[in-house]
């Protein structure tokens, strides 16, 4: 039962890469998963380009099996996508809700740059 998980960025590996040093520092602290799955469309789109256009270190896990899905509902409920940044988390996708969890978290603003 191999999940396909996604990883924008190693784990153990958050200190190098593309990312500013304040998104490696958030990084650290309040990690980003994306769970995505096969039927939800133009939300998973949006957010994951919201994601990257802030360029955010974070793991997409994309739920395919039915004991996924069944493992996913029992744990968070029906709603995906589900952004989780640290222990905060909002199932569906707002971008401004997704743009102040990344905010409060000390993430950098889209188009920040690596340092």
């Amino acid at each position: 039962q191999a999940q396909d998980v996604r990883k924008a960025v190693p784990v153990g590996e958050a200190a190098t890469g593309d990312y500013s040093f304040a998104a490696r520092k958030a990084a650290e602290s309040y990690p980003v998963t994306l769970y995505t799955g096969q039927n939800c469309g133009q939300s998973c789109d949006q957010a994951l380009e919201l994601l990257r256009k802030r360029n955010i270190p974070f793991t997409e896990k994309r739920i395919q099996s039915a004991e996924e899905l069944a493992e996913f509902k029992k744990q968070y409920g029906d709603d995906i996508p589900l952004l989780k940044v640290g222990n905060q988390r909002f199932q569906g996708f707002q971008a401004s809700t997704y743009e102040q969890m990344l905010d409060l978290a000390g993430y950098p603003k889209a188009g920040a740059q690596a340092k």
